[in-house]
């Protein structure tokens, strides 16, 4: 789930700790809130409301749980999951989406359910996935510092490359982070990812 600034929301979404890298707090700041109603596009609400009452934090908390309960996060959470695990050069068969989309929703939106999903798919398993992802620039580094060994390589050796091919690593262009896919294969890319193995 992508979550997006939303002023009117006006939410912070903070790391608890170094042990809980992946886990944020949702963070109400009242002096910043806007305390009109705010009306959507589709229902916040079970009953099918669509317009959340001023109620302070509470307001934010039921937005987010909209965006987790909206009948477009499961499928397009599988889809997600399914070009960063499985094929990228592939589509999923619309069954493994259900499939994954039907255990975000049974599981109360738990990404570790999900993700588990995934992993134990016959899809993930299928010799036909081998390879099927572009490899971005740190995996192409891993991966060939790993056939070859690490000798005569500094850690600089090997940020320098990906950054010639495109990935400053922890540094993505934005908050979306880096694009997957084919867009690691321009001219530029291709002739440092070549410069890199000789």
């Amino acid at each position: 789930l992508t979550l997006v600034y939303l002023p009117h929301l006006d939410y912070n979404l903070q790391r608890l700790g170094p042990t809980d890298a992946y886990y944020y707090r949702y963070q109400f700041r009242a002096d910043r809130h806007d305390t009109n109603p705010k009306t959507f596009t589709f229902p916040i609400y079970p009953g099918g409301g669509t317009t959340i009452a001023p109620n302070g934090e509470q307001e934010g908390i039921d937005f987010l749980t909209a965006l987790c309960a909206h009948p477009a996060t499961g499928p397009r959470l599988a889809r997600k999951l399914w070009a960063f695990f499985v094929s990228e050069t592939a589509d999923p068969p619309q069954a493994w989406v259900d499939s994954i989309a039907g255990v975000y929703y049974a599981s109360g939106y738990n990404m570790r359910a999900v993700v588990h999903a995934v992993l134990s798919s016959a899809e993930f398993w299928d010799p036909a996935a081998v390879f099927a992802r572009y490899s971005w620039p740190v995996e192409y580094v891993v991966r060939a510092i790993k056939e070859t060994g690490w000798s005569g390589y500094s850690v600089d050796s090997a940020l320098n490359p990906m950054l010639n091919m495109g990935q400053a690593l922890f540094e993505p262009p934005d908050v979306a982070g880096w694009d997957a896919g084919q867009g690691w294969f321009s001219t530029g890319a291709m002739l440092n990812r070549m410069n890199y193995a000789a």
